[in-house]
């Protein structure tokens, strides 16, 4: 059986911790800063190629210009004020997967100038 790092405490299997892990999933957004997308994304290698193709593609017709932090980990912290109704979840990718894909797009953003 397995836990997250508090699941001993909170994510038992039993339908209460099931709830909760559905509504952390259903709840996940994106956000954005500087009108700009920033988003944790999980998906097999195969998946992730076609999105970078698709990405690469609308890049090209100089439509979108974007970075990218492949990690095979994400890190979650939560701002807890009340752990049944006001809390706040933040995803990054693991070592510091938006900080690196802003490396790139400011890389990008330069270049293109």
């Amino acid at each position: 059986m397995g836990y997250g790092v508090i699941g001993k405490y909170y994510y038992l299997p039993n339908s209460k911790g099931k709830a909760y892990l559905n509504e952390l999933i259903q709840l996940s957004d994106i956000l954005v800063i500087d009108g700009r997308i920033n988003m944790v994304i999980s998906g097999t290698t195969k998946q992730r190629q076609l999105l970078i193709d698709y990405l690469d593609g609308l890049e090209k017709d100089k439509r979108i210009i974007y970075g990218i932090h492949v990690s095979n980990e994400s890190i979650m912290s939560c701002y807890v004020r009340d752990r049944n109704a006001k809390h706040i979840h933040f995803v990054d990718g693991g070592s510091s997967g938006y900080t690196r894909a802003a490396k790139v797009l400011k890389e990008k953003i330069q270049h293109r100038k």
